[in-house]
């Protein structure tokens, strides 16, 4: 009897292949904690964007998404240090 691969391969199913997500949707806050020079901060993504605060502090740092991916957060952080390279140090 001479045997046909693809028959015998096709009655071999393994398993059904199902799609499995990747990824899950952003759709509420996540914090987390993170500590950084020894400094503690909260940050926090959301659908948003994303915020970095100091432990126990209420002001932080944020980012909206529109700005994180269209590179504008590299343009500012670039100004904010050419302006802090102009200004007289402090005594």
């Amino acid at each position: 009897m001479i045997s046909n691969p693809s028959v015998a391969h096709s009655s071999r199913k393994v398993q059904s292949f199902l799609p499995i997500p990747m990824t899950t949707k952003l759709d509420k806050p996540i914090k987390r904690e993170i500590e950084h020079a020894g400094v503690l901060y909260t940050v926090t993504i959301t659908p948003e964007g994303v915020r970095v605060v100091e432990k126990g502090k209420r002001k932080g740092r944020e980012l909206s998404w529109g700005e994180i991916i269209s590179g504008d957060a590299e343009l500012v952080e670039a100004l904010r240090i050419s302006v802090d390279a102009t200004r007289p140090p402090s005594e």
